[in-house]
């Protein structure tokens, strides 16, 4: 979709038009790669800015002390290394922005309470927007500056109030964003797209998306949902209806600003999946990811049959040695550590299936198993 906005001089980069991709780390490895091409030809060709994104955690102070809360940061279009710059680092492919949400929550994202999508793309987005729209030179410090760590495991373990958990359990279900950087520093547009914006203007101000103080700020999400996904695009529409009469201090909707307008460009021409695959196929490169997998291999909302169909063929495949988030080793090991206690049989685990589905390291074991009733496939409308 933005390709073609963009060849037709529908994107406008004067007029301030961005294109971002929301790095959740657990990408298809081939995902990068598409994505990178396509930012590269928007942006030599075009002139678009293009930015990578990703979820992190920062320290922040709260009525009730230091807190670790929901942030961002502007990634490269390189792997991260070791020797990168915090200030410019390179994007992530080892899943840690997921474990790191696992980490904040208590809890893995479900088939129950999908908050993957929300805390790893849209939220974090809509917070970027914010910071675009603002007209300064970059993403301003998020976090504190004061050179050390001042939250930890134990102390999120001695405030917890929930009864799922003992206290050594969440201390050990915390640690993992402990591990993390507290703080983001500064960034510079510059550094991660071709925007002429720069580190001559000091202020680094934030748009008020949500008419805090006065009339939100307008801006345009362009959604690329199709025409045969009629009540995905029903329901983004009337979403932000909700939150454009939502605004200052009456109740917003989280994920739709009141100053956000939507639009649905290829269901408005009635593209459907056919018309998608014809457009890719007329290209020179493409995405080249079965359909069967995916971007996100093994989500949960594929359900038991599914995923142990794509276990089986990754055991046919020798893929297991790889242990990244394209495998069922790396999703059984991070619900293993994040599921909450399995041997208290009156404590629920919040497994990535339902509550008497199997778990990942069972369909990993045993891919080629009957599956149990009730474990169907599921809409992911994961940019919802």
């Amino acid at each position: 979709m933005v390709l073609s906005l963009a060849r037709t001089g529908t994107l406008n980069a004067e007029r301030g038009d961005l294109v971002l991709f929301a790095n959740t780390t657990a990408e298809h490895p081939a995902t990068y790669e598409f994505a990178a091409r396509v930012c590269d030809e928007l942006e030599s060709a075009h002139a678009i800015p293009c930015l990578w994104y990703e979820f992190c955690t920062v320290e922040e102070s709260t009525r009730y002390g230091w807190s670790r809360r929901p942030s961002y940061r502007l990634v490269r279009r390189s792997r991260a290394s070791n020797s990168d710059d915090p200030a410019i680092p390179g994007y992530a492919d080892d899943g840690r922005a997921f474990e790191e949400l696992a980490s904040l929550k208590r809890m893995l994202p479900n088939r129950n309470l999908r908050f993957c999508t929300q805390f790893l793309k849209v939220l974090p987005g809509i917070k970027l927007i914010a910071e675009w729209l603002g007209g300064g030179p970059g993403p301003a410090v998020a976090g504190h500056q004061h050179g050390r760590p001042l939250t930890s495991a134990a102390g999120d373990a001695a405030r917890y109030a929930g009864s799922r958990l003992r206290q050594h359990e969440v201390a050990d279900i915390a640690s993992f964003m402990h591990t993390r950087p507290w703080m983001r520093p500064e960034q510079d547009w510059r550094d991660f797209t071709v925007t002429q914006r720069g580190a001559e203007c000091l202020p680094r101000p934030s748009a008020d998306l949500a008419g805090l103080t006065g009339p939100p700020a307008r801006y345009l999400t362009v959604l690329g949902l199709r025409s045969d996904e009629q009540e995905r695009v029903s329901r983004a529409h009337f979403e932000a209806m909700l939150a454009d009469g939502a605004h200052g201090s009456r109740c917003r909707h989280e994920s739709h600003p009141a100053g956000e307008v939507i639009a649905t460009p290829l269901a408005d021409a009635g593209a459907d999946i056919d018309s998608i695959d014809e457009f890719w196929r007329g290209q020179e490169y493409d995405l080249g990811i079965e359909r069967s997998r995916g971007n996100c291999v093994y989500c949960f909302m594929k359900g038991e049959p599914a995923l142990r169909r794509l276990a089986a063929a990754e055991h046919e495949d020798q893929m297991s040695a790889n242990a990244g988030p394209s495998t069922i080793r790396w999703w059984a090991d991070i619900e293993a550590r994040y599921a909450g206690p399995s041997d208290d049989p009156d404590v629920q685990q919040f497994k990535f299936l339902t509550l008497r589905s199997p778990s990942y390291a069972e369909i990993a074991i045993t891919p080629a198993a009957e599956p149990r009733r009730g474990g169907e496939s599921l809409p992911c409308v994961c940019t919802d």
